[in-house]
Parts: C-alpha cells; structure tokens; sequence
C-alpha cells in the first residue's frame, strides 16, 4: 500500500493544515481556484539532468551492443555466452527497481532536492566507472576468452544495478518539476534522448574502435568504452555542481489539477465529495491505495513494452550482422530506427499535449490514444518481419534487407508513443509514487527483456517476433478496457 505523505506547500498563498488527506487538498485547492498560472517557472536543471541521464544510459548500452559481432568474432564467444551477458546486465537492472523507486519518492537532499534528481546524479558517475572499467579488463585478463567473458559478466551485473535508477528517477522528477500541462512533451524529450543516445553509441563508438588505434582492434574497443565512461563522470559533476550553486524549485503536486486532467469517473468524484464530508468529523489522516487491477494492468503494459524494448536495442546489431562487411556499417545501419524513435517521441509528446490543451481532450483519452498507436504499430511490425526472417538471419537479398529494415524501423519508432502514453498516465495516476510505481512494473518490464533474450539465443529471432506480436495485441485490449483515471493517493 502505497501512503498518503505530508502535503507541501502550493505556491505562494495556499497552505494546508498539517493533517490533511488528498481529499482536503483538493478541496483546498478548489477554494483557492489555482491555475497553471500559480506553478512556478521550471528550472532547466531537471530537465538536463533527464536528457543527459537517459542519453548517457543509452550510448553506453548501445557501445556495448555494437561491439557484441566483434566479440564474438575475437574471443569466439557463442551465442548462449552473449546472452548471458546481455540478461546479466538485465539481472542487476531488475534487482534494484522497486528500491530505487522507493528511493527516489522518498529521499529529500539537504538542498532541498527530490530524490530522482539527486538519484540520477549520482547513479550517473557510478555507471559511467563500470563502462571505463572494461577498458581494463582486456589488459588485465591478457586477452584470456574464459577470463574476459567472467569480467565482463561482473561488470555488466554492476552497471545494471548502476542503471536501475534511470526510469523511476525521470519520472520522479517529471512528477515533481514538470507542470501538469507540460508533462507528455517534457517526459517524451527525455525518453527521446535515451533514443538519440542509441544512434551514438551504435553510430559513433565503431567510428572510435576503428580509428582511435588501428594496429589493434581490441584496444580500439576498450578505448572507445573508455571514452564513454569519462563523458558520463564528467557530466555527473557538473549537473552536481549545477544542482548545488542553483537548486531548482519543485513543481506542487496539486491533486485538483491531476484531477481534472485524469479524468475521473463519477464513482471516484462522488467518493472524494463524500470522503471530504466524512472528514468534517475526523482529523486523522486516510490512506488510499492504488488497486491491484490497475497496478497489473501497469505491469503487463509495460512488461510487453520491454519485451519487443529490450530485443530491437540488444539484438539490432547481431540480427543484421550477416548483411554488412564492417562494424561502421552495423552501426549506421542499427542506429537507423531509433532516429525515427527520437522524432517520433518528440512529435507525439507535442501532439498529445496539444489534443489535451487545445482541443479538449481527457488526459485518459490521450493516453488511450497514444498507447493503441505503440501496440498496433508495434505488433504489426513485428508480424511484417517474418517475411523476411529465415532462420535466425535475414535473408542476404537487397529487396529483404530493405524490408527488413522498414519494418525494423516502424516497430522500433513506434516505442515513441509509448512514453506519452503508457509513461505519462503513470505519472497521472500516481504523482506522489510515481517512482515506486514505475519501479514496480519496470520490473515487470525488465523480466520480460530477460525472457526475450532466452527467446532469442535458443529459439530465434523467428519465436521472438511472434511472441511479441501476441503480447501486443493482449496490452492493446486491456489497456483500451482497464485504463481508467482513477488518481492512486
């Protein structure tokens, strides 16, 4: 169950007693008729500190996955042993999850600061110093096969639990530093950097392997780990700095704006108007819970998110190997769709902000709308690349590899939607747990991204698709049944 904390301070003129429950927040608020007019002007901090965090996070997997057929061709290691080191990752990823929400809802700086904030900063100096540390491992292990695969595994365990903090913590800091009005663009931007990072670390780090030492491949790659590693730490000490010399201020969660933007049925308004005259006699304050019907709805949601997720950004590289000649081309070529995501998850944070602000639409409705786009467009992709599946390789004709990377692309670019979709009612309907939540069903989604890498290594790329073809269908019918706007606290 998820408790009811001490409301804050709204604005400059609203104050609430100190025992109040959601119910006389909104009441309050009510009375004091706030306008998005009374938020304060959001500090650009927060929202860098999302940008460069999932952008960071995003090179650096994709340096690793791009380097995955070079691996595998200098140390021999088989497809089972890469899978491994992709679920590893995984593995630590999904450990820290709930905690890591939990930590960021919770955890208040001396500063001042929401713990996603803080919690993002610092997780990004510590995973950035497992990246840089691969640049040791060849050295240190003399190029030993055997040696080398259980160093990367350590290392890949730490960086995931490093990693862990990334998604609860952007949204913590949306729910606590964007506007209500703002959320889908601004949550939209910092999940289209994580997709922007992808295209560096696919496209620049065969660049760096090939040219920063060309008498040896292998110092090539740990050099160009190392180069990643350096411009996360380095990043991370200036945000801390930035955040110290200017701490931004903290958006008020006010619940009658998330309110009326939810879209609350006439159950949950008549359930407020009587709880708020029940209250009239009792000063204690009351708990509310999220249900565990919407909470399941949010973990398959998102479970089926990371499924097809986690296959296109790990497995991009291996399932178009056979195509190409060298480690640049795997790059572009793998870095391709997820420019599109990138445009995609910018346009369509604008565009659901838009039908929202402009044209009059629910929230709830928006986010129906956005999330059935990411599942069709999805399973459909999906479906369309068995056609061009043979095996666990494309078929090596030019027609095929263009199809192939059409349909790649759509269902890699159709993930954009998901983050004005499924992400922002997140942030709807739990805006004070907005961590925890999400570190509840991204464990979910984590969970998934390992049962897809154990797809892929031993039943084909060809099983893979056609279980996440499936699965997007089934999140589609329920999210379009059970999405409702039902607030959590």
């Amino acid at each position: 169950m998820l408790k009811t904390r001490h409301p804050r301070r709204l604005g400059t003129d609203i104050h609430l007693h100190k025992r109040c429950n959601p119910t006389n927040h909104i009441i309050s608020c009510s009375k004091a008729k706030l306008s998005p007019s009374s938020f304060p002007s959001p500090s650009p901090i927060p929202m860098a500190a999302a940008v460069i965090g999932m952008l960071l996070a995003s090179a650096q997997r994709g340096a690793f996955n791009v380097l995955i057929p070079q691996l595998q061709q200098d140390y021999s290691f088989t497809l089972p042993q890469l899978s491994m080191l992709q679920s590893i990752f995984l593995l630590g990823y999904i450990i820290l999850q709930v905690p890591a929400g939990k930590l960021c809802d919770t955890t208040t700086t001396t500063l001042g600061l929401g713990g996603g904030l803080s919690v993002m900063i610092a997780a990004l100096f510590l995973w950035s110093i497992t990246t840089f540390a691969h640049s040791f491992v060849a050295i240190s292990t003399n190029n030993n096969s055997y040696l080398l695969f259980k160093a990367f595994l350590f290392l890949r365990f730490l960086e995931g639990l490093a990693q862990a903090v990334i998604m609860p913590a952007v949204s913590n800091i949306a729910s606590q530093y964007f506007p209500p009005s703002q959320r889908a663009s601004k949550t939209s931007l910092a999940y289209g950097a994580f997709s922007i990072g992808t295209v560096i670390g696919l496209w620049v780090t065969p660049y760096l392997c090939d040219n920063i030492n060309s008498s040896s491949g292998s110092a090539g790659w740990t050099r160009a780990l190392s180069i990643h590693g350096l411009i996360g730490m380095t990043a991370a000490i200036l945000l801390a700095i930035a955040t110290a010399l200017h701490p931004p201020p903290k958006q008020p969660s006010v619940l009658l704006v998330e309110s009326k933007e939810a879209g609350l049925d006439t159950n949950t308004k008549h359930y407020l108007n009587n709880n708020n005259n029940n209250n009239n006699n009792n000063d204690n304050t009351r708990d509310t819970s999220i249900s565990m019907k919407l909470l399941a709805l949010l973990c398959l949601t998102h479970g089926v998110i990371g499924y097809t997720f986690f296959i296109l950004q790990a497995w991009i590289p291996t399932f178009i190997y056979p195509l190409v000649s060298n480690k640049q081309q795997i790059g572009r070529l793998s870095a391709i769709p997820w420019v599109f995501t990138a445009i995609t998850a910018l346009l369509a944070g604008r565009l659901c902000d838009w039908l929202q602000n402009t044209r009059g639409l629910s929230s709830l409705q928006v986010r129906r709308l956005a999330q059935s786009i990411a599942s069709t467009l999805g399973g459909v992709s999906l479906l369309a690349l068995l056609l061009f599946q043979h095996s666990s390789s494309l078929v090596a004709s030019s027609s095929s590899a263009t199809g192939a990377m059409i349909c790649l692309t759509v269902a890699v670019a159709a993930q954009g939607f998901n983050y004005s979709g499924f992400h922002t009612y997140v942030q709807q309907v739990a805006p004070q747990d907005a961590g925890v939540v999400l570190g509840i069903t991204n464990t979910c989604s984590v969970a998934c991204g390992i049962l897809s890498g154990l797809v892929v290594a031993y039943g084909g790329f060809e099983g893979a698709f056609l279980i996440g073809a499936v699965l997007h269908l089934v999140s589609l019918a329920t999210f379009l049944m059970w999405a409702k706007g039902d607030l959590t606290r």
